[in-house]
């Protein structure tokens, strides 16, 4: 009985640092969809598909018209981004 007494109190700190970094995560995730708030830091940590979300937002933010291609078997190319002088350019 003593053992488990020993026990319950390390269960709990480990269950609070797991509800810690799930919330964490939650909000870092919640911070990246507005792109005025996204720091250098937030674009080292993201995953490739994550990076071209975010490239394709910005574009768009900034006046571009932009489509994303499917994420297999596009030859390389992960964005068209056209001008308004209809100008298109493939990102990879």
């Amino acid at each position: 009985m003593e053992r488990i007494e020993f026990m319950l109190p390390i269960l709990a700190v480990i269950g609070l640092l797991m509800a810690v970094v799930v919330i964490r995560n939650q909000l870092r995730k919640r911070k990246r969809t507005d792109v005025g708030k996204i720091t250098i830091g937030d674009i080292d940590r993201m995953e490739g598909s994550e990076f071209e979300d975010y490239v394709a937002v910005a574009f768009a933010v900034s006046g571009f018209t932009t489509y994303q291609t499917k994420k297999s078997r596009d030859y390389g190319a992960d964005l068209i981004v056209i001008g308004e002088d209809g100008i298109k350019t493939v990102s990879k």
